[in-house]
């Protein structure tokens, strides 16, 4: 016979039964009596869950924060307001917040006009930004088809979904029964545990977001006691499991047959853990970074870029042909050559296309790098396949961005390289008035920076400088906003990341009435409504830097080109927008 002495979490278990035994076998038939006809067993179950929202960290859609310092206790059949008479019910409810590396703290709730809820603090400090809040209710002893059982129930909830509190934070000193999520790659993997140990072939009821279509499952705990699922909608999700322990008891001198344990996780998912829906379009048919990228009648065209890895630079890497591929996929086609060219801009405007700056790598593959900015400036018509000669910039420039506004073409941040490590970055930013028979470049307001490897977009008769990297070697999340109107910068607000490198290399455009960013990190990011804050809406299909990411319709993006920590990319992507980024 197994001896194993019992686990703590097993002596706490129990010990909390013996606690309670008393006061259950006294509060059991008040319960029943409250009750009344309904069946708590099958449709209420107790709720815990954190109000307020957090736009400032990124959470859009139902993503709640645990900044609002109230923690709700609901009854009923998902995580949100019932019935307020059923929590009355819940007077015997222990409530716990847990901190890893802490003692569990008692928290005391109290009815608050019809909700039942407790204080939880400030939830910017550390320990609260990372608490696990759980509950228990010991039920009793029931009566249900011949079969008497106790009724354990349990509730949990706590941060995001994608944060590594959840797997850190333990709960056995307080619930026997838990559920322990965790999600990657927009599949949300649940670990059921009783006791500590795995919980297998537990029923389990998930209920998607409130406008949410598709989002329910149903299923049951695999041998290792987990479940997983896929979601493409962020918000809350109302997750329940059972686990029916075969021992008998007694409470007094009442005695049942097993133990009908429910525990319930409000799990808030946030936009930023949702994948894009996306469509593959083919692939290009070389990897290329720093290309300049435009979409122009029924085609997206890309030109210049390197094939070369990382700080590899040779002319033989460097990309001279002007490409293109329908809008809605198929094979790329070089429709024309040109000086070969990495780190400039490519945009539309009218009928044409307009190829600005870059850098041109002198020396051989194997040479020693001999890199030069250039000023040329060029325009394509696709009906005669011809390029014709533009005003040059005022001086050599790489690294930079290039948008149209207006009927002016914009030229902000980057630097001149001029060989042998030589380079200046540059503050000047200039425009160039298409609508003029002979357009020449003119200076508009200084840039408060010096970046490169910046998105530059136009947005509401703006344009937003994003990211990129300063002339003192640090990556950026910073936003400046140019106006015309008053030949003047502002300070816009900071991209959501956890450093700079989000908005290295990013790719920005506005579409829709909304701007937008798709980053190294894979956040797709939106510009709020009224400019004070970015928002992530969704992740990307692919992570990227150095890519294009441009709009071919009201609410969809194709995506070319670019890399990421694991490699150069082909693939050529079309997502859209989710519905829920338009609302704020």
């Amino acid at each position: 016979m197994d001896r194993t002495p019992p686990s703590y979490a097993e002596m706490r278990f129990n010990q909390m039964l013996t606690q309670v035994a008393s006061r259950v076998a006294i509060a059991t038939l008040a319960i029943s009596a409250s009750l009344g006809s309904i069946n708590i067993a099958s449709g209420h179950f107790v709720w815990l869950a954190i109000t307020g929202q957090d736009k400032a960290s990124g959470q859009q859609a139902g993503a709640v924060s645990t900044n609002a310092g109230s923690l709700e206790v609901y009854f009923g059949e998902s995580a949100a307001p019932d019935n307020p008479k059923l929590l009355d019910m819940l007077s015997n409810l222990q409530l716990w917040q847990l901190a890893n590396d802490a003692d569990p703290q008692a928290i005391q709730a109290s009815r608050q006009g019809d909700s039942l809820a407790a204080k939880i603090g400030d939830a910017t400090k550390t320990a609260n930004k990372n608490a696990i809040y759980v509950a228990s209710q010991d039920f009793g002893i029931r009566d249900k088809g011949g079969e008497k059982f106790r009724l354990m129930y349990y509730a949990k909830t706590g941060p995001t979904a994608d944060s590594p509190a959840w797997q850190k934070v333990g709960v056995a000193e307080t619930i026997a029964f838990d559920i322990v999520p965790q999600i990657n790659g927009g599949k949300i993997e649940l670990k059921l545990q009783f006791k500590g140990s795995p919980a297998a072939d537990c029923e389990i009821v998930i209920l998607g977001p409130d406008d949410s279509d598709g989002e329910d499952f149903e299923g049951k705990s695999d041998a290792d006691g987990k479940y997983v699922f896929a979601t493409t909608m962020p918000g809350r999700y109302s997750i329940r499991a059972k686990h029916v322990e075969n021992t008998p008891g007694k409470i007094g001198d009442d005695a049942y047959d097993v133990v009908r344990h429910y525990v319930t996780l409000t799990l808030d998912v946030p936009a930023s853990s949702v994948p894009l829906e996306v469509r593959n379009l083919g692939e290009l048919p070389t990897t290329l970074t720093s290309f300049g990228g435009a979409v122009l009648g029924d085609y997206v065209y890309i030109y210049g870029g390197t094939k070369g890895s990382s700080h590899d630079y040779s002319s033989e890497l460097q990309n001279d042909s002007l490409m293109r591929m329908p809008i809605a996929g198929g094979e790329w086609e070089s429709i024309a050559k040109g000086p070969h060219l990495q780190g400039l801009a490519l945009v539309a405007h009218g009928e044409k296309l307009y190829r600005i700056g870059g850098f041109e790598a002198r020396n051989k593959k194997g040479d020693e790098h001999d890199l030069w900015s250039v000023a040329s400036v060029s325009s394509f018509d696709p009906k005669t396949n011809q390029w014709t000669d533009m005003p040059a910039l005022p001086e050599p420039r790489s690294s930079f961005d290039a948008v149209v506004m207006n009927d002016h073409i914009y030229v902000v941040g980057g630097w001149g390289m001029a060989g042998g490590g030589r380079s200046t970055w540059h503050e000047t930013a200039w425009k160039l008035d298409l609508s003029q028979d002979n357009p020449q470049w003119t200076a508009i307001a200084k840039t408060p920076f010096e970046r490169r490897a910046l998105a530059l977009a136009a947005h509401n008769g703006k344009l937003f400088a994003i990211g990129g990297i300063t002339s003192g070697g640090e990556t950026s999340l910073e936003t400046d906003i140019y106006d015309p109107m008053s030949d003047s910068w502002t300070v816009g607000p900071e991209l959501v990341g956890e450093d700079g490198m989000t908005g290295f290399g990013a790719s920005a455009f506005a579409t829709g009435g909304s701007l937008y960013i798709s980053t190294v990190d894979g956040s797709f990011q939106q510009l709020s409504a009224d400019g004070s804050n970015w928002n992530v809406v969704g992740q990307t299909p692919t992570a990227r830097f150095f890519h294009r990411m441009l709009p071919v319709s009201d609410k969809a993006f194709v995506v070319v080109g670019g890399s990421n920590m694991r490699g150069r990319i082909k693939a050529v992507e079309r997502f859209e927008v989710p519905s829920l980024a338009k609302k704020d």
